[in-house]
């Protein structure tokens, strides 16, 4: 009930704002599509400003630091990186059909911001292929990126998609779905995936596992895509935004003033 509540609470309050707005921001050009298409807003008053990446998302080189984190959750030597609260069924569902060498050699580093991801999770933990890391820290979380052979995230949906963008300006490579807003942000630098397909993603954990020069390909190509996303440029942006909805407001109030 307070889930409903909150949803249906938000749901009003979104629904008024846009009603009265001369402008309305949001941070991709799939969620601008979705609001045109739920909702009778001018497509042409929608401005997508992008996020970015924050200051202390970076390569770590400070082995020592690696080091400590490692030892800190227990980590094995070779692991993949998922949310466990993004589609984290897939991932195990594929992970169980690797090749028995990639599934000795490596394993699933879940991290949840809560403590009771889906079952699947834990069954994966129980059975030996995963380990579940809860609330790590911020400094910690950017480290398991650092650390990390790939970052793997089938979301279902996403309006933008910030843990792709951390992944690759921390250098981790990159599996991910191709729904929502995922495929704008990550571009060319990362493997796209359907959301549900465990086939495909088998194939691709078992190609890029195998392969350090793929994993490298698309740690480069990460990095130069991270590079293009600047909270200076979102910030003009926004600036730019507030203004011509300033304008617009003024010349509305104009046009009341002169009406007969």
């Amino acid at each position: 009930p307070r889930t409903i509540a909150m949803m249906t609470y938000l749901h009003l309050c979104t629904s008024l704002a846009v009603r009265n707005a001369d402008l309305l921001l949001t941070d991709s050009r799939w969620a601008a599509q979705q609001i045109a298409d739920h909702s009778d807003f001018d497509r042409h008053r929608t401005v997508v400003i992008p996020l970015a990446p924050t200051p202390d998302l970076q390569p770590i080189t400070d082995a020592a630091l690696l080091d400590a984190v490692r030892a800190r959750y227990d980590l094995p030597p070779r692991f993949v990186l998922a949310d466990a609260l993004k589609n984290p069924a897939v991932l195990v569902r594929a992970w169980r059909a690797l090749p028995v060498e990639l599934r000795l050699s490596h394993r699933i580093v879940f991290f949840a911001r809560r403590p009771d991801p889906l079952p699947i999770v834990g069954e994966a933990v129980a059975g030996g292929d995963a380990r579940l890391i809860v609330r790590p820290s911020r400094a910690d979380l950017i480290a398991l990126y650092n650390l990390a052979d790939l970052f793997v995230f089938p979301s279902w949906i996403e309006g933008f998609g910030i843990p792709v963008l951390e992944a690759m300006t921390c250098g981790a490579p990159l599996i991910a779905s191709n729904r929502g807003a995922i495929p704008e942000v990550a571009g060319d630098a990362a493997i796209l995936i359907d959301a549900e397909d465990d086939a495909a993603l088998a194939h691709e954990l078992t190609r890029l596992l195998r392969s350090a020069d793929a994993r490298q390909n698309l740690r480069e190509r990460g990095f130069q895509r991270a590079a293009q996303f600047s909270w200076r440029t979102s910030a003009q942006q926004t600036l730019d935004a507030y203004e011509r909805a300033l304008g617009m407001s003024h010349a509305a109030r104009a046009a009341t003033a002169v009406r007969p």
